[in-house]
Formats: structure tokens, sequence, C-alpha cells
């Protein structure tokens, strides 16, 4: 679990950059292992200990994100996306880059794009506002 001391923030014009100290190596996507190499945060103001507290529980969500991406998904009105979707298809899931934006209301904005092995290993692009998933679109070019 994430603490306020694994949280670093570096002025990085036109806002902070967000990273994490050394002793986190990876965090939990969606069920999934991701090095925090792969994860690119950014605020565009100064983050205070409220909003990186916002922050440490948007990633404890992410992590455990299975319900609700399946639900999304299956509504989702999008091309390219298989029929069949059970624990196979999540779990087969590979998560390629995640980008949070944390605009000036503190409102958190997360892109993550993912490959679907179950889809011809096409890939597709999950946004979230805050807790709320709003957006997925498959990319057969990626």
């Amino acid at each position: 679990m994430l603490s306020l001391d694994d949280i670093i923030t570096v002025w990085d014009n036109p806002g902070y950059q967000i990273t994490f100290s050394d002793s986190v190596k990876d965090l939990i996507i969606c069920n999934k292992n991701v090095r925090t190499q792969w994860l690119n945060v950014f605020s565009e103001k100064q983050p205070d200990e409220l909003l990186i507290i916002k922050l440490i529980f948007h990633f404890e969500w992410l992590a455990t994100l299975k319900k609700e991406l399946i639900d999304f998904y299956r509504i989702a009105d999008t091309d390219y996306k298989p029929e069949k979707m059970d624990p196979d298809w999540f779990n087969g899931l590979e998560i390629w880059d995640v980008t949070i934006d944390i605009d000036h209301k503190n409102t958190i904005h997360t892109e993550i794009l993912m490959a679907d092995y179950y889809n011809n290993g096409y890939s597709f692009c999950l946004n979230l506002k805050d807790d709320i998933i709003t957006h997925l679109q498959y990319d057969p070019s990626l």
C-alpha cells in the first residue's frame, strides 16, 4: 500500500510530475503488476496532502478494477471487441501504458492502454474520470 512518503512531486513546466520513491517498483492496476516507470502522472497545480491521499486511493481502486471494467466493457459501443468475456479475458489483458493527469480542480483523468490477446492482440484505451470509467476504444493499429 502506498503512503504519503512514497509520492514525490517535482516541478516540470507547466505543472508537476509525480513519481514514486525508489522502494516502490510496481503498482497493481487491474490486478496486474505495473512497473512504476510505465506510469506517467502529472498535476496542473502543486499537489497538497489531500490530493496525494486522493491519488493513493485512486491507485487502490485501480488495483481492483475488474468488475467495473467488465461491466463497462459489456455495454461499450466499440468496434473490434470480442463476444466472449470471462475471467480468462480479464486475466489475459496486458497493460502497456498508464497516464494520469490531475486538473486544477483535482479531478483525476486516467488513460490506460491495454493489449487484449483474446481479440487478435489489438489494444484498447480505457479512460477514467476519478473513479468512473468514461470511455473504451479499440485501436487495431496498435
